[in-house]
């Protein structure tokens, strides 16, 4: 485990830069493939963010505080916006997608926070070493796939919803089920 502390440190970049890249060329997509901006085009690499993150706490051996931004802070956060939007008279689809976008920006912020906290002392005093980072992007692709198809698959009652419905009655359906 000590050993592979710069390869750690490495992977932890590349993984960010590869969500951050991946992110960038989604939000593109959209703004090509669609004649309006939306929050919810950011999303995409907000949550990648969260989940990167999650996974290298999780995977430093701190699974609960790998699940308390996704499962704890985004839901309670976003439920709390809600009943304030909802008590002053200003829920609508935009206000949603804000209060959606926030949370999950607020996990993030708390999931990075966590990685750089949880990390062992030793993997920030550490020299630079080689990384193959050929195989590593090899690698990724693959998994950058899976979590495409694993995104498509949560989202497509939105996207089937989206034919036959408002998107206000969308805006709500998503935002109920995120917190169920």
């Amino acid at each position: 485990y000590h050993k592979h502390y710069v390869k750690y440190n490495r992977l932890l970049v590349f993984c960010f830069v590869w969500v951050f890249t991946v992110g960038i060329f989604t939000i593109i997509s959209y703004i090509l493939l669609s004649s309006t901006f939306s929050f919810i085009y950011i999303v995409c690499p907000i949550v990648a963010s969260v989940a990167v993150s999650c996974g290298f706490i999780r995977a430093n051996g701190y699974p609960i505080a790998g699940n308390f931004p996704s499962q704890i802070i985004q839901p309670f956060f976003l439920f709390i916006c809600i009943i304030v939007l909802n008590k002053s008279g200003y829920l609508s689809m935009q206000n949603l997608q804000i209060a959606y976008v926030s949370s999950f920006s607020l996990a993030a912020f708390t999931a990075i926070s966590l990685v750089f906290k949880l990390q062992p002392a030793s993997f920030t005093r550490t020299k630079a070493i080689h990384v193959e980072y050929k195989t590593w992007t090899i690698a990724l692709i693959p998994f950058g796939i899976m979590s495409a198809i694993w995104t498509l698959n949560a989202h497509s009652a939105t996207l089937i919803l989206e034919k036959y419905s408002t998107l206000e009655q969308i805006a709500v359906f998503r935002v109920s089920e995120r917190i169920a």
